[in-house]
């Protein structure tokens, strides 16, 4: 009996697989590790050639070796699509205007099997070009009028990468669109970006430096959700204003202390909103435009400075009707913060749930002569619901 157990402990019931579970199991793997079960048995010999994620990643630093390796996997790649083709490269010193044609013919690669995912992620390095003469980047035509790319993720992290968008782009299927650190030439290129995408349905902006960028119109009608993240504005002196017009938007998410002002539009479906703006920076007009492109949210997470508004002018601020649970966080005090509170309630008529996070908001738990404060701001709104608001500290 003990031989029997010995035995059948020996059997590699992986390898019985069928070569399409065992493919499907590689595309888990970044690709040079999917590579090196080649050298398992003759079984395992091709099976890497038929994944359909391809993961490469030349950390810690740029070779020859690592160009070749690609190289010679997409020679030998024999399955007819790619669900997800992730580029990770970290130049350094490496000539990238050296290697930028191989790069563009890996992405090609890609988009001639058809591949759903596209995420290029490269650190191009401050002193290298992405292209001769100048920091443009040439990336291949394709990628812009292509049919079969649900997701698509650029980045280029202090690379200071400007992207030259084409006059014609049609991307049909992108649903996902992420851009880091990517420049571009002017306002109209990347209008045009954005325009391609008839059916998109999240945007993610991560930004540091448009110094070519005036005005950012992000017009969508399918757009569900948008991100967008500014970096450390000590350098930018440029004037950068968005203009948002997404009627199908359900969660926006905000923090940018760069961009002078946004301008919201048609945002009559939204759910969701996380704003961190300094409004100390911008005039009531400024202000009250993106308080009333946002009033028909129905759940609200701010910083203390966001509520700056409410007590800047005595003009009419907007009424937030639909919202009914707000989060407030991660601020210190500041002078005049529990009036700005008390307005912010009186102009939520239906709020249930208010809740501090991280000492927002402090002076008014920890400092008994505040608290009526506290107190008499939610009378204001208790007098008109009858379950009452819920309120939470989390110090």
């Amino acid at each position: 009996m003990g031989k029997l157990v010995k035995h059948e402990s020996r059997i590699d019931r992986l390898s019985g697989l069928p070569d399409s579970v065992l493919s499907h199991i590689l595309s888990f793997l970044p690709t040079k590790y999917a590579v090196r079960t080649s050298i398992l048995s003759t079984r395992w010999r091709y099976l890497s050639t038929s994944v359909t994620t391809l993961d490469f990643d030349n950390y810690p630093g740029p070779s020859d070796n690592f160009m070749n390796f690609v190289d010679r996997v997409l020679f030998f790649h024999d399955a007819t699509s790619i669900e997800r083709f992730r580029l990770r490269l970290r130049c350094g010193e490496l000539k990238i205007v050296d290697y930028i044609y191989r790069i563009c013919g890996w992405i090609s690669f890609a988009l001639r099997r058809r591949v759903k995912e596209l995420d290029l992620d490269m650190f191009i390095g401050d002193d290298l070009d992405m292209s001769i003469g100048d920091r443009s980047g040439n990336l291949p035509p394709s990628l812009f009028t292509n049919k079969t790319p649900v997701k698509l993720v650029l980045q280029f992290p202090y690379s200071d990468f400007v992207m030259t968008v084409p006059t014609k782009v049609s991307l049909p299927s992108l649903k996902t669109l992420r851009l880091d650190s990517v420049d571009f030439v002017d306002d109209d290129s990347i209008r045009r970006l954005f325009s391609g995408c008839l059916v998109l349905e999240e945007l993610v902006i991560l930004y540091d430096m448009w110094q070519n960028l005036s005005e950012i119109n992000i017009s969508n009608p399918s757009l569900k959700r948008l991100t967008i993240f500014s970096g450390d504005p000590d350098d930018f002196d440029h004037h950068l204003n968005f203009v948002i017009d997404a009627p199908s938007l359900v969660d926006f998410k905000l923090s940018d202390s760069i961009a002078e002002s946004y301008l919201l539009v048609n945002l009559h479906s939204l759910i969701k909103a996380h704003m961190e703006y300094p409004f100390y920076r911008a005039d009531f007009n400024i202000a009250s435009n993106l308080l009333k492109g946002i009033s028909n949210v129905q759940s609200l997470c701010v910083t203390p400075d966001f509520l700056k508004p409410f007590t800047l002018c005595d003009k009419p601020i907007p009424v937030f009707h639909n919202l009914v649970r707000m989060e407030i966080y991660n601020g210190p005090y500041h002078f005049g913060e529990e009036i700005e509170l008390k307005k912010f309630l009186e102009s939520s008529p239906n709020l249930e749930t208010l809740i501090f996070v991280g000492g927002a908001f402090e002076s008014l738990t920890l400092y008994p002569f505040k608290r009526y404060l506290l107190v008499s701001c939610l009378t204001l709104s208790l007098n008109s619901l009858l379950g009452g608001i819920s309120c939470m500290c989390y110090l």
